[in-house]
């Protein structure tokens, strides 16, 4: 039995099959401590039929080898096997959106990143530095520009009571939350929701489309590649794509939008 594993900021996919998929909390090992893993994978082992032969291992924060090893060593620690590949969730988008074609591939959830797929790997990926440094566009830093528009009081009155009222929250409560979370990438990812109900107002509008204006600069614009193909896999991507459309369309790009990579990993 062959366990594929596809892993982000939010949450994580256990497959064996299209009709046996686990779900749990997400993980990165640039986020979390290597434990929260090994708690994950044990509780998935004892929810598996049989014990894995082999694991693939598609996960944020694996775009090195120090990751790699890292990841790696902590799911032979549950598993019998030995047979283990960890690789960055990039390929598995590239591979999902592409197969054996080549094009870029881009990952809008709650981190992001953005690559050349040459039909076989990521030859060309532009840097991503996490949360607290780029991936703009990303849920996460969607998050973090509405939570700090709302607690500076630059946004629309409307859209902070709102928030306030939806979230049963206090500013006091809001910046609490963010500190004391244990992934604070995945709390403030876990407001895109908000945004996607309210992408109508004006302010909510336009914080998306320069936020997916930096995006695209960051992380397409950079890697200066000669390919039009441009897909994309995420659940913001997937939310926001016809505001994508409006941004990177007239650039010349043709888009593809997949919701999640694993639907394509498994068949």
């Amino acid at each position: 039995m062959k366990l594929i594993i596809e892993a982000g900021g939010t949450k994580c996919k256990w497959a064996t099959s299209q009709k046996n998929i686990i779900t749990t909390t997400g993980f990165s090992p640039n986020t979390a401590h290597i434990d929260n893993l090994i708690k994950l994978a044990r509780e998935v082992e004892n929810k598996l039929p049989n014990e894995p032969d082999s694991i693939i291992y598609y996960g944020a924060g694996c775009g090195n080898s120090a990751n790699q090893q890292l990841v790696k060593k902590s799911l032979a620690s549950v598993f019998t096997t030995n047979n283990i590949r960890v690789t960055s969730d990039l390929e598995a988008a590239g591979f999902a959106l592409w197969n054996t074609q080549s094009g870029l591939a881009a990952i809008l959830g709650t981190g992001a990143s953005a690559g050349l797929y040459n039909g076989n790997e990521i030859e060309n990926q532009s840097p991503s530095l996490g949360y607290l440094l780029g991936d703009e566009g990303s849920g996460a830093y969607l998050g973090r520009e509405l939570i700090r528009s709302i607690v500076r009081q630059q946004c629309p009155t409307e859209i902070s009571e709102l928030f306030f009222e939806q979230y049963n929250l206090s500013t006091t409560d809001l910046i609490r939350n963010v500190y004391a979370a244990q992934q604070p990438n995945a709390y403030m990812a876990s407001f895109v929701p908000f945004m996607a109900q309210n992408c109508n107002n004006q302010f909510i509008n336009d914080l998306l489309y320069n936020s997916f204006t930096l995006f695209y600069n960051h992380h397409i614009a950079e890697l200066k590649s000669k390919s039009t193909n441009l897909g994309f896999v995420g659940g913001v991507a997937y939310t926001f794509q016809s505001l994508l459309k409006r941004i990177i369309e007239p650039k010349g790009f043709e888009l593809k939008f997949l919701k999640d990579a694993l639907s394509e990993l498994v068949k």
